[in-house]
């Protein structure tokens, strides 16, 4: 679902001129916001568990290191993606981490999710939207600002 809204996104607004560079752009986002996903429930899954509660314990655990090659890969993906868009158009993406993650919660760790938490994430998507549209129009009005 995060894909096709991703891919609508970037194919309509006409962020790039070839339809091959939308596809690869919004595929490079969706494994982006996939390893930071990921990753942070790596980080919470070490958090809790039988590492003990010093810092020294957490980072003896071989899932931290996984996290680590995780966390690099997020970010050399970040920089592909940042080769492709202006920066102000592709971080406003990075916030569907926040809904990717509510879900996590709840399905990893049980965690709940409320009327607040629903509403935030509608609110979110749609500043992802509105923000990918502006960008967007004023590339194309010549009014672009960097």
């Amino acid at each position: 679902m995060y894909f096709y809204l991703i891919t609508q996104i970037v194919l309509e607004n006409g962020l790039n001129n070839q339809r091959q560079t939308h596809i690869s752009g919004a595929l490079l986002i969706t494994i982006f916001i996939a390893l930071r996903t990921l990753n942070q429930i790596l980080f919470k899954n070490i958090a809790i568990g039988p590492g003990g509660s010093s810092y020294f314990s957490l980072i003896m655990q071989p899932l931290f290191y996984i996290s680590c090659v995780i966390f690099l890969a997020q970010a050399l993906v970040w920089l592909m993606v940042l080769r492709r868009f202006d920066l102000s158009t592709a971080y406003p993406f990075t916030s569907i981490t926040f809904i990717t993650l509510l879900v996590s919660g709840a399905l990893f760790f049980d965690e709940s999710i409320t009327l607040g938490n629903v509403l935030g994430s509608v609110l979110i998507m749609a500043g992802v939207v509105i923000i990918s549209r502006n960008q967007c129009s004023k590339q194309d009005n010549g009014i672009r600002i960097s």
